[in-house]
């Protein structure tokens, strides 16, 4: 058939409805292969049926093809754009914006900076999605770390990073290399601009309590008084920040402290004894009398919660509720070797290192915690491991003990032991609970503590 060969559209049309082709017709047709085969070396041609078959302009098909794909590709731009105003346009690319408010396209190494800037620091941005990425990066309260502080690094300021869009992906040609904000996250000193930060945001006083400075801070206005025990060089901070802005400052009055020698009752040097924990349970109680607060609840969370048990044991009257998670009355070989392979700080997490290091800086920080590691050897080897088991008979009040069944530092043994020995305990289990349970699972924890503390 002349249609297969030139591939002309009267001939489809003819064909498609079924007609026979006219001898005349099939003449001209023949003319015009003679005049393809002869002009192009058998190029396909198209035929305008707008025009005799006489008077065809010989376009090629190929040619052609790419006209219509042209033609094509501007009309579905064309309805693309029409469907892109239109209202239902407008809200699928609202919600597109909503779910991706940054391209992801661009620069994909500064999404790796800004979750490396979080692991770092502890980044906790608390302002809408939407406009987070246009925040200022520095000492802009809505962009705090997990202690409430802001960030100020004078080195990405030179840089020109001062808004996170910045950070993530708006980087000019020639201005940084590939994966230099990368680079540049993990060479910033953290600690210095925590450290510095802390000192200005400290919210707390210092009282002294015989002769030693102790700091503490003191939050709500309620008649039931709570008393916040931190862990092994712990402080008001760094240990309880989530539970002093958590809890209700209507039911309660919570009171946090640091220690002897511990965040901010310094510059007094931490000593170590066989019995500090005996000693850090005198002062707590002297600094509460010095309050004026006679009867009051506890709440400790590790070497906290064993220091509460000794203060519940050996004070019963002034102790109305014992909160407890973490920590308990003796150590084992088990226990002292955990602790052993934990001396190296560089080994810690991220989340737990950097705000230790912010406040007593790195390398006082490392001595600090090997004292306390070689603390633990001496209970070991001078008291069989005994802290305080004497103690628990002694207990009267109601008593929560919290178990983490991924705490790597307190096993179900101690918690099994405290629960056979204290009388009126009831136990509470967390299932994916590490050791710092009421940080990570704040909102849950602070559910729990406040029915407990509430429940006559």
């Amino acid at each position: 058939m002349g249609s297969k060969i030139c591939q002309t559209e009267y001939g489809r049309h003819i064909r498609n409805n079924g007609m026979a082709m006219t001898s005349s017709l099939k003449e001209k047709e023949r003319g015009l292969q003679e005049k393809i085969r002869e002009g192009t070396s058998g190029q396909g041609f198209k035929l305008d049926l707008g025009k005799s078959v006489k008077n065809q302009k010989m376009v090629p098909i190929r040619k052609m093809n790419w006209k219509r794909k042209q033609m094509e590709a501007e009309g579905r731009k064309q309805r693309k754009k029409r469907w892109n105003h239109s209202e239902k346009g407008k809200r699928i690319q609202q919600k597109k914006s909503d779910r991706y408010p940054v391209n992801p396209q661009d620069n994909i190494e500064m999404f790796k900076a800004w979750y490396l800037l979080i692991g770092k620091t502890g980044m906790a941005p608390i302002c809408d999605g939407n406009t987070l990425f246009d925040e200022p990066l520095f000492l802009n309260p809505k962009i705090v770390d997990a202690q409430g502080r802001t960030f100020y690094f004078p080195e990405f300021i030179k840089a020109g990073l001062v808004k996170v869009r910045h950070l993530l992906y708006e980087v000019l040609p020639g201005f940084l290399r590939i994966n230099a904000v990368v680079e540049m996250c993990q060479d910033v000193d953290c600690s210095r601009a925590y450290y510095a930060l802390y000192d200005k945001r400290n919210p707390g006083k210092k009282i002294k309590v015989g002769d030693t400075d102790l700091h503490f801070e003191k939050i709500g206005s309620g008649s039931h008084h709570v008393l916040l025990l931190p862990g092994a060089l712990g402080s008001t901070q760094t240990d309880f920040k989530p539970q002093l802005d958590g809890l209700s400052h209507k039911k309660f009055s919570l009171i946090a402290w640091d220690p002897p020698g511990y965040g901010h009752s310094r510059p007094l040097q931490r000593k170590f004894s066989t019995n500090f924990f005996y000693q850090d349970a005198e002062l707590a109680v002297a600094l509460m009398e010095k309050l004026e607060i006679p009867k009051f609840s506890l709440l400790g969370w590790s070497d906290g919660a064993t220091t509460g048990l000794i203060i519940a044991g050996r004070y019963p009257d002034k102790v109305h509720k014992l909160g407890i998670w973490g920590g308990g009355s003796y150590v084992t070989k088990e226990d002292v070797d955990k602790i052993e392979g934990i001396r190296d700080v560089s080994r810690w997490s991220v989340k737990m290192r950097e705000p230790m290091i912010a406040l007593y800086g790195e390398d006082y920080f490392q001595q600090l915690w090997n004292k306390y590691c070689d603390a633990f050897q001496l209970l070991w080897k001078h008291t069989n491991g005994n802290i305080c088991c004497e103690e628990l008979s002694k207990i009267e009040c109601p008593t929560l003990i919290i178990f983490g069944e991924k705490d790597y530092l307190f096993s179900s043994e101690h918690m099994e032991f405290l629960l056979r020995n204290i009388k009126n305990a009831k136990l509470h289990r967390m299932i994916d609970g590490k050791h710092n349970l009421h940080l990570r699972f704040a909102k849950e924890f602070n559910t729990l503590v406040e029915e407990f503390l509430s429940n006559p």
